[in-house]
């Protein structure tokens, strides 16, 4: 809310008194972000859902979190393409000024970076980025144990052989039928 200011020199004994007329002027707070979660070189598997979390404070110290904020997180992948997580959820209560949302991640492994935007109004907006901070890696596939049908026959018989293969990221399982 623009303030109502004024300069010059008044009541000195050694200068005439002289001040301007009142002149109009804003001041602005900063905000600062700070992100709690996921922690720093946290590993999630790729396609694994995490939470996103972080609060929003004013530079003012006596005023803490500031809630109501305009708040957005955005991953930066290993090939510094964004992907924006949604919705984000303004906490309320004990937790007020804090935001979560909980992100899927993509098949893209490497290094990914977070970047935690806020704004509110008689404030400027913050953006950080939190470069490299999670590490997305692809789990390797489980294997089951291994079963014969039928489990005995004479030589000319034809046997089926099963493997059961569990892969949290599927695109890259595939059956394969082997001849002998």
């Amino acid at each position: 809310r623009p303030q109502k200011w004024r300069g010059g020199v008044e009541g000195a004994t050694c200068y005439k008194t002289q001040l301007t007329a009142n002149f109009s002027t804003s001041v602005e707070g900063q905000i600062a972000v700070h992100l709690t979660s996921p922690p720093y070189l946290g590993n999630y598997n790729t396609t694994s859902a995490f939470l996103l979390r972080g609060n929003v404070t004013s530079d003012c110290a006596t005023e803490g979190a500031l809630s109501g904020s305009n708040v957005t997180f955005e991953l930066k992948s290993p090939a510094s393409a964004y992907s924006m997580c949604t919705p984000i959820y303004n906490e309320t209560g004990g937790d007020a000024g804090m935001y979560n949302c909980t992100w899927t991640s993509t098949t893209e492994q490497g290094m990914w970076g977070v970047r935690f935007n806020a704004s509110k109004g008689n404030y400027t907006m913050n953006s950080t980025l939190y470069a490299d901070w999670i590490n997305l890696t692809n789990t390797p596939p489980q294997v089951g144990t291994p079963a014969v049908s039928p489990d005995s026959f004479g030589w000319s018989y034809t046997f089926n052989y099963t493997l059961p293969v569990t892969d949290a990221v599927v695109e890259r399982s595939r059956n394969q039928q082997f001849d002998p």
